[in-house]
């Protein structure tokens, strides 16, 4: 049988040694808005195209082939380095890029929109 990174990985990066980032797992491990789902689910049961609704949440989530999928595989080389260096590859902090976002929208928030380490993780850098 072979396997593949997303019949192994349940996440976009596993910090080890060496360390692996998913690029599925970034646009299907973290989860899409929840209104999405609802929708979805709604659509799905009443028999509806759900063509559209991809549409509707557009850029709220990540696709195959996003141009911004390129800022967010930073922050998880980031995740990786911090590893390394640290044995502590994630942040609490929604407005750091090192967070371990659960929801695409905190992704998109942390990596893209903030786009920086918070200021304990910069001194962290600064110090090494």
């Amino acid at each position: 049988m072979i396997m593949t990174t997303t019949d192994i990985m349940a996440g976009p990066v596993i910090c080890s040694n060496p360390s692996i980032i998913s690029t599925t797992g970034i646009i299907e491990a973290p989860a899409k808005p929840r209104d999405y789902y609802l929708q979805l689910y709604e659509r799905i049961s009443q028999g509806l195209n759900l063509d559209s609704i991809k549409q509707e949440f557009k850029g709220r989530f990540l696709e195959y082939h996003d141009e911004r999928l390129r800022l967010v595989v930073r922050g998880y080389v980031l995740q990786a380095i911090f590893y390394h260096l640290t044995g502590i590859p994630f942040c609490e902090s929604r407005k750091c890029i090192l967070h371990n976002a659960h929801w695409q929208e905190d992704l998109l928030h942390a990596q893209i929109e903030m786009g920086k380490l918070c200021e304990q993780h910069q001194n962290v850098l600064d110090n090494l």
